[in-house]
Order: C-alpha cells, then structure tokens, then sequence
C-alpha cells in the first residue's frame, strides 16, 4: 500500500472553480468514485487526497477542465 499524497489546487476566479466542481459538486462527487480520491473545495483551493498515482491523474484532469 502506497503512502497517501495530496496536492492544492488554487482555481482564484469564482466561475472557473464553478464550472471544475459543477452544479452541487456533481463533478467533484464523480471524479472522487471514478479515481478514488477524496476532494475538498474550500474558497479557491481543492485539495486533491489518495493514491500518488490517483492524485496525480486527477490533478491533470482538474488542469485540462482549466484550458
């Protein structure tokens, strides 16, 4: 078993963390059971927790929904 990591995300502008999280965090909820993560938005930060490779994978994902 793998040592738990976690990354911050900072996502400043209120519209763009709207359109990562979606409507009542339903992407967020999605994201946690397809990667097996746990996600936390507070304010402009998501914090990403779970497996290294997991936490990674969801922090490019989190990236690209930015572009």
């Amino acid at each position: 078993m793998s040592v738990p990591a976690q990354i911050t995300i900072l996502i400043p502008d209120p519209d763009e963390m709207m359109f990562v999280t979606g409507n009542n965090d339903a992407n967020i909820d999605r994201i946690e059971r397809e990667f097996a993560v746990k996600i936390v938005s507070r304010g402009a930060e998501l914090r990403i927790m779970g497996d290294p490779a997991n936490v990674a994978r969801v922090g490019e994902l989190v990236s690209a929904m930015r572009t």
